[in-house]
């Protein structure tokens, strides 16, 4: 078969499955934003000790909480304190806690684990522009932040 020929074939092929890649991506992509009953799904965060989930946050549930606004990655943060949420989810006393979600730059997941000390009113749980959450804090450097937060786990 001539170089041409092969590359006819080639595309024929690739449009001939184009469309079903395409309705599966599309599938792919609702069923990630919609839950089990097709209802659009809201972003939110888990907050997890041993394998019981203390709390389910919606996005919504963090901006009723009372804001701080800190000054860190040189601009203002704003969002409930780390502290508060758990509070919120009925944890007051705890040893750490590690933090889910995504390093910043969205290219993989990440974690960071606080003690109980470093939870401080500096802590907070900022909206990001997407409107997730993202942990940020003057004592902690902004590479290290974890943005998309979508876990809470505390020991």
């Amino acid at each position: 078969m001539s170089a041409e020929g092969l590359r006819t074939a080639v595309l024929r092929i690739s449009w001939r499955w184009s469309r079903p890649i395409a309705v599966l991506l599309a599938g792919a992509v609702i069923s990630c934003a919609t839950g089990a009953d097709g209802e659009p799904r809201e972003e939110g965060l888990e907050v997890v000790r041993g394998d019981t989930v203390l709390a389910s946050l919606s996005m919504a549930d963090i901006r009723r909480q009372p804001q701080a606004t800190v000054e860190a990655g040189g601009q203002p943060q704003t969002g409930p304190t780390l502290r508060s949420v758990l509070a919120e989810s009925g944890v007051e006393a705890f040893v750490a806690v590690t933090v889910h979600g995504m390093k910043p730059g969205r290219l993989m997941s990440g974690e960071l684990t606080l003690t109980s000390a470093e939870v401080t009113d500096l802590v907070v749980l900022a909206i990001n522009r997407q409107g997730k959450a993202k942990l940020a804090s003057p004592s902690i450097p902004s590479e290290r932040w974890i943005v998309d937060v979508t876990r809470l786990v505390v020991e």
